[in-house]
């Protein structure tokens, strides 16, 4: 940045700005705890995402944006989407030919 005031060039390129349906991030519920996530529906202030191996009555809205007010409902501690792996582990890594997998 030229400035403290001047905008941040790489803006376009945060998460909470590219962030559309179908994309694979991880989201926090509203215990705290991180889990993958796939997104479901976007909207202005809000993204809906469904957790990965969870029925869809435990779908979610979460805030879009980190400066956004809390959602009514869901507490202000409930972080907005992250970029997938940044709190969940890449498991399907250490998968080997021939193990057993649980599918819900």
């Amino acid at each position: 940045r030229m400035t403290p005031k001047s905008k941040w060039v790489r803006e376009p390129l945060e998460l909470e700005n590219r962030i559309k349906v179908g994309d694979y991030v991880d989201a926090q519920d509203t215990a705290g705890k991180w889990y993958e996530a796939i997104v479901r529906k976007v909207a202005e202030d809000t993204v809906t995402v469904h957790y990965v191996g969870w029925a869809s009555r435990w779908n979610t809205t979460l805030r879009r944006y980190r400066k956004a007010a809390p959602i009514v409902g869901t507490p202000m501690a409930v972080r907005p989407p992250e970029p997938l792996w940044s709190h969940t582990s890449p498991w399907r890594e250490n998968v080997k030919i021939g193990e057993e997998l649980e599918v819900r």
